[in-house]
């Protein structure tokens, strides 16, 4: 499981009045003082040793979003250098201020043993705690867990819970388990967000559904392939290569079969190359 790096939670702020924010964190404020090392923070300034001052102070007036931030700086060695054992202190103090990003990239840790011993009961805990501060990708991988552990129940409540927080993993896996119990209308539900979310894998099932007739109302299954396609995901580009090679749901149009083929074979889909179906 990936890491949360590189946030950027003012980027749409780009004109922030700096001497004014400065004038506010000399005051303490927390806020400001955590905008500002933001901004510093930034890939367009990358002004690290700035950004590392306004966020630690930031973190010392409790803003958890600050300690995180900083954590990120260890983790990924930008203006101090790399040292994981304190983005790990850092990640911890900001989950304890009620940061959902700390909490989740410490379950990561914790999950994945990254200069820590294995520990999936603490990991858990941390998705749980991360998922009740609305952080969707935390709820997908903790149901992620719990399915592995042959809890579909809970698992299948986390993955929904995900999906309506705009996380597309979370939509995928609700989709995934109702589809494994034939419920395919409850699955096209989650496959019609995710795809809206712009999950390939999402849109491409969604679509194979409706070109299997399995849910109603049918939507243009050959489009949502298309689009899953389009969103570089080989298994689509190679059912949309085939299906124009055999005129199956379309006519048949050997450019077109040829064409998307080929991208399938560059995506690394070794089936494409030689024409033959992915087996996803």
């Amino acid at each position: 499981f990936l890491l949360l790096l590189g946030l950027n939670l003012f980027a749409a702020q780009d004109a922030i009045d700096v001497k004014k924010l400065e004038v506010e964190c000399e005051k303490n404020n927390a806020q400001s003082c955590t905008k500002l090392g933001f901004y510093y923070a930034k890939d367009s300034t990358a002004k690290f040793s700035e950004a590392l001052v306004f966020l630690q102070k930031g973190c010392e007036l409790k803003m958890g979003i600050a300690c995180f931030r900083i954590g990120n700086l260890y983790l990924e060695g930008k203006g101090v250098q790399k040292d994981v054992s304190k983005a790990l202190k850092l990640y911890n103090e900001a989950c304890d201020l009620n940061n959902s990003d700390g909490c989740y990239n410490l379950a990561v840790f914790y999950q994945n043993a990254t200069n820590v011993e294995r520990d999936i009961k603490k990991a858990k805990n941390l998705y749980q705690k991360a998922c009740d501060l609305q952080n969707g990708l935390a709820c997908s991988n903790l149901a992620f867990i719990y399915n592995k552990e042959s809890d579909k129940k809970i698992a299948e409540q986390l993955y929904i819970k995900s999906c309506e927080l705009k996380d597309s993993y979370g939509c995928f896996g609700a989709a995934n388990l109702l589809a494994s119990k034939e419920d395919y209308q409850g699955a096209g539900k989650f496959y019609i967000s995710g795809c809206e979310l712009n999950d390939p894998r999402c849109c491409f099932n969604l679509g194979v559904l409706n070109l299997q007739n399995k849910i109603s109302p049918s939507k243009n299954g050959l489009e949502l392939v298309t689009k899953s396609c389009e969103l570089n995901f080989a298994p689509a580009c190679n059912l949309l290569g085939l299906m124009y090679k055999f005129g199956e749901g379309t006519q048949k149009d050997e450019s077109k079969a040829q064409s998307y083929l080929k991208k399938a074979c560059e995506l690394g889909d070794k089936n494409s190359c030689e024409g033959k179906p992915s087996g996803y």
